[in-house]
């Protein structure tokens, strides 16, 4: 096997391969191969389609595994906290690249904002540490 369920957990595989899919999706969605607008509708709801999957599995898998990571009602109070903290910078950082790439519509901005979209979604993999225990 792949992901030994002794040393990587039930859910620990599911956040891991759907986050590194993720990173590379989002960088696409700043660079579709044509602006024609059949092209770009296409390309954003394929684009969309795809990051729908992945988040959905990566918060399904982070949420259920919080509960077996965390048994009791007190650290999993604690852990909320957190996880609202990040997804609260998580929409800052993501609206404020696209408000930069819509505000100004250059390949410059568009391969930054793709970086950044990479790094950020990368950064997530820190908790797959927590879900192997």
């Amino acid at each position: 096997k792949f992901f030994p369920v002794g040393t990587w957990g039930k859910r620990a595989p599911w956040m891991l391969t759907h986050t590194l899919l993720l990173a590379p999706v989002m960088t696409a969605f700043y660079l579709p191969p044509s602006y024609d607008k059949v092209v770009v509708h296409i390309w954003f709801s394929v684009i969309w389609l795809a990051s729908y999957w992945c988040v959905a599995a990566a918060v399904n898998s982070f949420e259920s595994a919080r509960v077996a990571v965390f048994p009791s009602r007190e650290e999993r109070v604690n852990v909320e906290q957190y996880c609202k903290l990040t997804v609260a910078v998580g929409s800052g950082v993501g609206s404020g690249m696209t408000f930069m790439a819509l505000t100004y519509p250059s390949l410059l901005v568009f391969l930054t904002a793709g970086t950044l979209s990479f790094v950020v979604v990368l950064t997530g993999l820190s908790s797959i540490d927590v879900l192997k225990q």
